[in-house]
């Protein structure tokens, strides 16, 4: 039993070092704590399935620090990025701009998706 929590808290720490790359490129995640120990969290990204994603992990590590289960009560996500034909123009100019210059906007477009979850860890 005290191997199973060595090795779950070594997860919780690949987790954490994870997202902190991940953030690197693109995630963002703020958690807010609220009364009645509950959280909201924000997280945003470059797709939607990215901004899920990296909310659930930082929500599971946020819970995994007082060795208790996530549970979401809600959660939504909004494009807020532009429109989605402008951005199939934009990144044909990326790959020109990448071959010219060597460099592309791409990192404007890390926060298109938010996703807002709300959660409890009991």
């Amino acid at each position: 039993m005290i191997l199973f929590k060595q090795a779950k808290s070594l997860l919780t720490m690949v987790i954490i070092a994870f997202l902190s790359g991940c953030a690197a490129k693109g995630f963002h995640t703020s958690i807010i704590p609220l009364s009645d120990g509950e959280y909201d969290m924000v997280s945003t990204a470059e797709t939607e399935d990215s901004a899920y994603k990296n909310a659930e992990l930082s929500a599971k590590a946020e819970c995994e620090k007082t060795q208790r289960a996530l549970k979401v009560s809600s959660h939504k996500s909004v494009y807020q990025g532009i429109s989605k034909k402008e951005k199939q123009d934009i990144e044909v100019t990326d790959v020109a701009m990448a071959w010219v210059t060597g460099a592309s906007h791409k990192e404007d477009r890390s926060d298109d998706y938010k996703v807002t979850m709300r959660f409890v860890c009991s």
